[in-house]
C-alpha cells in the first residue's frame, strides 16, 4: 500500500481519497480527457474529470497498490477502490505534459468477484493472499 509518492497520477488518487477536488483539479490540464475503457465512456476537460469523481456516490475508499513509470514516459497506477461491500481494481495510465500536468487518463476498471466454482477444483488452483 502506497501512502506517499511524487507521481502526479498517484497524487491524483490520493487527493481523490482526501476529497480535495481543488488540488486534484490543479493536476489536470484544462483539455485533459479520461477514457473509461471498460464501460466505453469518455470525459473531456479537467473540470468534467473532477466532477464525475466528486459526484460518485459516497462511501468509497482508495488504496494505492502500485505506481510505475513506464518506458514511454507515462505513469501507471494500480489502485483498489472499496465501496461498501464491493471492491474494484483500476489500472490507470496517465500521459503528462512537460509541466507534469495530466493530459490523458486511460483507465481499465474491474469488479472483484468470487471465482467461478468450476475453477476452484482445478489442479494448481489457489486463492491469492492479500
Amino acid at each position: 500500500m502506497l501512502q506517499k509518492t511524487d507521481s502526479p497520477l498517484a497524487r491524483l488518487f490520493l487527493l481523490y481519497q482526501a476529497r480535495d477536488w481543488g488540488a486534484a483539479r490543479r493536476l489536470l490540464s484544462d483539455d485533459a480527457i479520461m477514457l473509461w475503457h471498460s464501460s466505453g465512456e469518455c470525459f473531456s476537460g479537467g473540470d468534467a474529470i473532477i466532477h464525475v469523481n466528486a459526484v460518485y456516490p459516497e462511501g468509497w475508499r482508495i488504496t494505492l497498490l502500485e505506481d510505475n513509470l513506464l518506458t514511454d514516459g507515462r505513469r501507471h497506477v494500480i489502485a483498489a477502490v472499496d465501496h461498501h461491500e464491493q471492491r474494484f481494481l483500476v489500472n490507470s495510465f496517465a500521459t503528462l505534459t512537460q509541466n507534469d500536468l495530466i493530459v490523458r487518463l486511460d483507465e481499465y476498471w474491474a469488479t472483484c468477484e468470487e471465482p467461478q466454482r468450476w475453477r476452484v477444483v482445478l489442479p494448481g488452483w489457489s486463492r491469492l493472499m492479500g
